[in-house]
This record gives C-alpha cells, sequence and structure tokens, in this order.
C-alpha cells in the first residue's frame, strides 16, 4: 500500500498529476482505509503503463480509449437515459441482466452496462437493426451460456502463469484481464481463414 506521495514518487510525476488522471479515468480511485487514500500494485502498473504509452507519443485521450475501449464505446452507443428507457420499457430484463452480469446496479439507483464493447457484438450478433430490447437479451443469454467456463478458464491461464512466471499473476484483475484478451485472440485466430 502506497500514499498518493509514495506513488507519484515511484513514477515520477506529482500527487497533483496523479489526482488529474482519476478525472480523467486514466487511474482508479484509490482505495481508503478510513480517510486515507492508499494506491496498491495495480495502481502502480497503470501509472507505468500511462507513462510508457506517453513516453511513446500517445495523448492522455488516446491512452484512455486504448485502456478503457468500453468506457470510450458506451459513451457513444450506450447513454445512461438509454439503458433507463429500455429498462423501463422491459422491467423483466432487469433480472436477467443483473444475474448474468451484464448489467450493474449503482449506489444512487441508477444502472451501468458492463462491457460495451459485448453489447455492441451481441448487437452485431442479433442483427444491427435489431431494438437494445433484443440484444440485451442476447447478451444475457450469452453471458449465461459461457459463465460455467469461466471458472475453468481463470484456473487453467493462472496455473500456465504459474508454470511461465514466478509468483503468477498478483492480482484477480489482471489475471482476468489476461483472460479476456487470451480468449478475444484465440477465437478471432480460430474465426480468420488461413491463406
Amino acid at each position: 500500500m502506497m500514499t498518493i506521495d509514495q506513488l507519484a514518487a515511484e513514477v515520477w510525476l506529482t500527487p497533483r498529476t496523479i489526482r488529474s488522471y482519476h478525472t480523467r479515468g486514466l487511474l482508479q480511485p484509490p482505495n481508503r482505509i478510513g480517510r486515507t487514500p492508499y494506491y496498491d500494485l495495480p495502481h502502480l502498473n497503470r501509472m507505468r503503463t500511462v507513462a510508457l504509452l506517453q513516453g511513446r507519443g500517445l495523448s492522455l485521450e488516446t491512452i484512455c480509449a486504448l485502456l478503457d475501449p468500453d468506457g470510450v464505446i458506451g459513451k457513444f452507443i450506450l447513454p445512461e437515459r438509454t439503458i433507463d428507457q429500455v429498462l423501463r420499457a422491459d422491467p423483466s430484463l432487469v433480472r436477467p441482466l443483473i444475474d448474468s452480469g451484464v448489467l450493474l446496479p449503482r449506489p444512487d439507483g441508477a444502472f451501468g452496462v458492463r462491457g460495451a464493447r459485448a453489447v455492441l457484438a451481441a448487437r452485431v450478433a442479433s442483427r444491427p437493426d435489431a431494438p437494445l430490447t433484443e440484444v440485451l437479451h442476447v447478451l444475457a443469454g450469452s453471458v449465461t451460456a459461457i459463465a460455467p467456463l469461466a471458472d475453468e478458464l481463470l484456473s487453467r491461464v493462472g496455473a500456465e502463469l504459474l508454470r511461465l512466471v514466478p509468483g503468477g499473476v498478483s492480482h484477480r484483475e489482471e489475471l482476468l484481464d489476461l483472460v479476456v484478451e487470451a480468449l478475444r485472440v484465440g477465437l478471432q485466430t480460430m474465426a480468420t481463414p488461413t491463406p
């Protein structure tokens, strides 16, 4: 655990810059113990990634889009009011979407959608002109169908990491990111015909 001053010193930035990265969506909020914010290894790794990409000439907006594509896509295809309208029109969607993990209830009573890229893929897979209600039904069904395989995937990739990298991945979120991206690449490879 690090304070903001320790994190800033570790990545050669100022605490003010670290705070600005929070507001830009480049860094997750710190963990709080009482009133004191603390940062951990995922925060440090994220800041190192941002610094690396900045050093290669990318703008902060571009870095944000690269590191959080769902957030950027979601702003364009899933404005919050659209989700609220769909859920009001078809309340039967709420429970399956929450159970499948597609819909995330927020403390303020509103809902957010996890995985805007998944919503976009469900739209294309069903039909491009499908109403959002139909798309969300397709996505909830798809997530429910694949959920039993998730533990197996996490276990296998985690075991492979332990075999190849001493200590493996230190945080579950990093393992989840790796599994998602490895699965995406694997499926794209299978779907792409070889010349």
